[in-house]
């Protein structure tokens, strides 16, 4: 590249771009990588804690709060269950970050509710699976009778 009294050639500026765009599409590729794995711990982490509050909440109000996921929506509703009208509390899982499955088992039956009684002890057991578009994948296992709930990457 030689400077002279006007500056760079048109086709020398495209020469530096075109080396810097190169340089920066492996770079590109990494950190979209990091953003969704980070998507997804973040999202599997805010379940769980909405999960343990959705708990907590059902012992102080003596009412059975339920969860209700939709993997279509991909989302889930928070829902009090009382005499009254229930109060919703939607959640949106971010972009790149879907509800794979659950697998939520209700007496003899899968369904797609999970909740938690006045007592605090879960009304259901199974597993709900995050996943992301690279083909990473975080469930949540809900413990029978002690409500227990622990994440595991697969």
């Amino acid at each position: 590249m030689a400077f002279n009294s006007k500056g760079l050639t048109y086709i020398e500026l495209l020469t530096v771009f075109s080396i810097i765009l190169l340089f920066s599409l492996p770079v590109h590729n990494v950190l979209m990588g990091i953003i969704l794995e980070e998507r997804m711990n973040y999202s599997s982490r805010v379940l769980l804690q909405e999960l343990r509050h959705l708990q907590t909440k059902a012992m102080v109000s003596s009412r059975v709060m339920e969860a209700i996921f939709s993997s279509k929506d991909n989302n889930y509703y928070f829902v009090q269950i009382s005499p009254g009208s229930p109060s919703f509390k939607k959640i949106v899982l971010p972009s790149g970050v879907i509800i794979e499955r659950y697998n939520i088992v209700r007496g003899a039956s899968l369904s797609y509710r999970f909740g938690f009684t006045p007592t605090g002890s879960p009304n259901s057991s199974g597993t709900i699976t995050l996943s992301n578009s690279r083909g990473r994948s975080i469930t949540l296992f809900l413990m029978p009778v002690t409500g227990r709930m622990r994440l595991e990457s697969n």
